[in-house]
């Protein structure tokens, strides 16, 4: 097949088409959902981070009360013993 014939011939030109319609699609979808949540996304990154510093630095203390203190005391409105029969 020459070079001229092949470029002639539109057999699957209708397929291409859709191709590239259908990647032009998903690229500007993926656009449009890397605009909206890159900020949301960029925060909670950089709050995790600092969480994990503060962690490691020892900064952060136990809770004192609540179902995972470890105060089996009854006290408290999520504490799992505090249940009565």
């Amino acid at each position: 097949m020459s070079l001229i014939k092949f470029a002639q011939d539109e057999t699957g030109s209708a397929a291409l088409d859709w191709v590239a319609l259908a990647a032009g699609i998903v690229i500007l979808g993926l656009a449009v959902v890397y605009g909206v949540f890159q900020s949301s996304v960029s925060q909670l990154t950089r709050s995790i981070n600092e969480d994990l510093i503060e962690i490691e630095q020892g900064a952060v203390s136990k809770p004192s009360s609540g179902a995972f203190s470890g105060n089996n005391s009854g006290e408290g409105e999520n504490n799992i013993d505090s249940e009565t029969e």
